[in-house]
Order: structure tokens, then C-alpha cells, then sequence
């Protein structure tokens, strides 16, 4: 049966697995063989390792392979790949496997159980605070002479990624300014930057004429 593990991968960041299997005693001296399915295989734009042998110790006497005087009188046990992907935009919302085996080369008989992992490719869900920011749409009147001030603040509703609000600059009104402070009686905790999947947001300023 195979061992399944779950992991969440976030759109743009980068995602490094390190694959690693040993066999101990008394089976330290034999040779490992690390197997990575093609079926389903690495997924688009990952790119994994060839198997790297982290053992280097030297094999016991009565080694076959010692004893038959093969080998370089080390053995590759434990050993690693290690897997690297970038999902796009693309890929979102999709759940891609890869699953690997380990066999011992002397004792081909005693494969290993399957190990599997499953990634699951997420992107920002941004939401603009209710609470906070103007309705969209909403005609907002700002008298001649009074300072207008309007917060916007907006989040990630997964939790997952933090945001960052940078205002269009051709949407914004002549003597105007935005800057990252908006009340205190903001929902999400200031700094916006703080903490993992807080909220971002600003405030838009301009000065009477």
C-alpha cells in the first residue's frame, strides 16, 4: 500500500522536496537504488535530481560484491534526489503526484512500499475588507476645502499569501497621494507585512484646493 503525504504549493513560489531512503542494520552495506515513477511522473517545468549516494562508507568483508572483488569497496547507502518546481498560473487548483521506490541492489526481492506525494497547486483568493474599504462603484463626495481620505485593505481568504495594494496611477486624482496607513480601526493588524497571509492595504489622501 502506499504511503501518501499532502502538500499545498503556492503559484510562483518554489517548491524543493528532498527525497532521501537508507537501510539499516544489518543491512548497512548494500546498495540502494532510488526510483521516481514515470507514471505520473515529474510535472511540468519540476526538474529532479539524479540519485546521489550519501553513504561512502566502506563494505563489510563479507560484502558478495567484496568478496567477488566488484565495486569500489563503498556502498550507496542512504541516498537522495531532490525534486524542484515553480508552478504557474496555469497549474492552479491541481493536484499533481509523484511517488518513488527504493530496491536494494543485492536484494532486488525486498522492494520497498511506494511513497507518494501529492501537490496541490493554490493561488491567492484577494478579497477586498468590506468593513474598511469603499464600496466599489459607490459615488463618494468630498466637499471643496475638506481633506478626503478613503482606506483600502484587501486579504488572501485561503490565508495563504500575504498581499501588497499598489494604487493604478492613472486613477488617481490630480494633488492625491497613497500611502500604506489606514485606521486603526483596521481589521488586520498593522503592519500589513507582518505576519504570513496578512492582509495589505493603503490609504488615499488629497489635500483641499
Amino acid at each position: 500500500v502506499a504511503q501518501r503525504e499532502r502538500v499545498d504549493v503556492m503559484v510562483g513560489s518554489e517548491l524543493e522536496l528532498n527525497i532521501t531512503a537508507s537501510w539499516g542494520a544489518p543491512y548497512l552495506d548494500h546498495n540502494l537504488t532510488l526510483y521516481a515513477y514515470e507514471d505520473p511522473g515529474v510535472p511540468n517545468g519540476g526538474v529532479l535530481t539524479t540519485q546521489e549516494c550519501r553513504g561512502g562508507r566502506q563494505l563489510a568483508p563479507t560484502n558478495p560484491q567484496v568478496i567477488a572483488g566488484q565495486g569500489s569497496g563503498e556502498y550507496c547507502n542512504p541516498v537522495r534526489r531532490v525534486f524542484k518546481w515553480r508552478p504557474k498560473k496555469s497549474q492552479e487548483d491541481q493536484v499533481y503526484s509523484m511517488c518513488f521506490m527504493v530496491i536494494p541492489r543485492e536484494l532486488q526481492s525486498c522492494e520497498s512500499t511506494y511513497k507518494c506525494v501529492d501537490m496541490h497547486v493554490v493561488a491567492p483568493n484577494i478579497s477586498f475588507n468590506s468593513l474598511t474599504t469603499p464600496q466599489h462603484d459607490k459615488m463618494h463626495h468630498s466637499p471643496v476645502g475638506c481633506h478626503f481620505e478613503a482606506c483600502f485593505e484587501a486579504h488572501d481568504v485561503l490565508g495563504v499569501y500575504q498581499t501588497d495594494m499598489t494604487p493604478l496611477a492613472t486613477s488617481m486624482p490630480e494633488g492625491s497621494h497613497f500611502d500604506a496607513e489606514c485606521g486603526m480601526n483596521s481589521v488586520t493588524t498593522l503592519p500589513y507585512e507582518s505576519s504570513a497571509g496578512g492582509g495589505g492595504g493603503g490609504r488615499l489622501k488629497r489635500a483641499p484646493h
